[in-house]
């Protein structure tokens, strides 16, 4: 297990940066947390973006193909409760 910074997180996947990425194709589980609760997902990377070296860091996106129902709802009323912001999708 390496430590992930996520970003642009959805109810459809999200952004993660860490040292050495997977690449595209690779199928991940793991836990995402919200306010406190673990939710277990499961995901495809769809794309990645390294930088120089193969050590180095770099971005992924992933999108889920497995995630409970409630994360969504849980994510709609965290955002209405942070104000709303634009939001980056996977490029």
């Amino acid at each position: 297990m390496l430590p992930v910074y996520t970003s642009d997180v959805s109810h459809q996947g999200f952004q993660a940066e860490m040292l050495q990425p997977v690449k595209p194709g690779t199928a991940l589980q793991g836990t995402l947390t919200l306010e406190g609760a673990e939710f277990p997902f499961e995901g495809e990377v769809v794309w990645m973006r390294q930088h120089a070296g193969e050590r180095a860091r770099g971005c992924y996106g992933v999108r889920f193909t497995s995630l409970p129902a409630d994360f969504a709802r849980r994510l709609v009323a965290y955002r209405r409760r942070q104000g709303r912001r634009l939001l980056r999708w996977f490029r």
